[in-house]
């Protein structure tokens, strides 16, 4: 209830509904609501700007509960967003996506890994047909985070299609990713960084 309250009423209070679900994972007598208070401790991790708690609740769901794939998406994202295991992940990515190929969050990790392994050809191809206003519906997951990183991978094939002469479709692409990510959106710190440069960015281009 004291985590449920901070979520709900004290918008600012989700490291201490954080912890309130921490304990809740622990606990012997909570085992009826242990899959819920694993998806909102991700839900608070990511709303605290905690990246080590999300990718150690996601890491433990997901092996509490193998068959749920939101809890493995999520792991293979954080990973990437720390750039660990980098190579393993991708390979899981490629596994996960090949079963499902149109879900926008796996297309996006698949993405992500290629690009962190420098492979932006495969990561822009990735990207192709992918609906972000679909990612909305995660359960444990927002839109914002995984749009930021799809525009991180757009912006680094700016050049390319600067060089090709799509100048103006690059800028509206990168414009209607970020455009609707707001200011207190519950960004990690990893992704709030590459927010705040894509941004600058696109300012020193219309000047």
């Amino acid at each position: 209830q004291i985590a449920s309250y901070c979520m709900d009423k004290l918008h600012d209070h989700y490291a201490i509904a954080e912890q309130c679900y921490i304990d809740l994972t622990t606990s012997l007598v909570s085992q009826r609501y242990e899959r819920f208070a694993y998806e909102q401790l991700m839900i608070c991790s990511r709303h605290a700007g905690h990246t080590d708690t999300l990718a150690s609740a996601s890491a433990r769901a997901s092996e509490r509960w193998p068959d749920d794939m939101t809890f493995l998406e999520t792991t293979l994202y954080v990973n990437l967003l720390r750039g660990h295991q980098v190579e393993i992940t991708l390979e899981r990515a490629v596994r996960l996506l090949e079963a499902n190929p149109d879900d926008p969050m796996r297309k996006i990790v698949c993405a992500f890994g290629y690009y962190r392994l420098g492979d932006l050809d495969s990561a822009v191809r990735q990207l192709q047909g992918t609906n972000l206003k679909a990612l909305a519906a995660g359960r444990t997951s927002t839109f914002e985070g995984p749009s930021v990183t799809f525009a991180q991978i757009i912006s680094a094939a700016g050049p390319q299609m600067v060089a090709s002469g799509d100048v103006a479709l690059f800028r509206q692409q990168l414009a209607l990713v970020l455009d609707p990510i707001k200011d207190n959106a519950p960004l990690l710190p990893e992704e709030r960084r590459t927010l705040l440069a894509l941004r600058r960015q696109a300012d020193l281009a219309s000047h």
